[in-house]
């Protein structure tokens, strides 16, 4: 897409797309990524795979640099690592973050662990979150930073601040 004329702000910005199916959860990505990340990327929240999937194919047609993809691990149709895979195939510099419950932290281990090390993913945070200030706005900014400073071999390539538990070591 090229600029013109008629071209809003909005479409020119970096998008973020969110996707989770649980209708709560969304509503906050939405209220609490807009309220954050509103100035300077456009929000997008897909309430399904399939939604999710069909926003990151539009966002590409539409020429729209994706800054980051967040999805809920356990997504109806296709796992978030799934989507997250599909998105980095035509979005390949956008930061990559799995979320998942709380709960389930120990028993998606394993699979979280594999998705790093064959670079599925950048890092994953759970839901839900008691405020956004301590967990998400620190982990999706650090990513969204992270993104401009890649070097040629990836984006772990610099070492930054100590790591925290759910963000991979550097």
């Amino acid at each position: 897409m090229t600029p013109s004329t008629t071209e809003t702000p909005e479409l020119r910005k970096p998008a973020i797309l969110a996707v989770d199916d649980d209708p709560d959860v969304s509503a906050t990505l939405d209220h609490d990524l807009s309220r954050r990340f509103a100035a300077d990327y456009r929000i997008v929240v897909a309430r399904s795979a399939e939604a999710g999937v069909q926003q990151v194919q539009q966002l590409r047609d539409q020429g729209v640099d994706v800054a980051l993809v967040i999805a809920g691990w356990r997504l109806r149709g296709m796992s978030g690592i799934d989507l997250l895979i599909a998105a980095h195939r035509l979005h390949p510099d956008a930061r990559r973050v799995l979320l998942i419950t709380y709960g389930d932290a120990a028993s998606a281990d394993t699979a979280i662990a594999a998705a790093r090390a064959l670079g599925q993913i950048d890092c994953y945070i759970t839901k839900p979150w008691a405020s956004p200030e301590e967990w998400l706005y620190v982990t999706l900014t650090e990513r969204v930073r992270d993104r401009g400073r890649l070097g040629p071999c990836g984006p772990w390539t610099r070492p930054t601040s100590p790591t925290t538990s759910h963000s991979p070591r550097r």
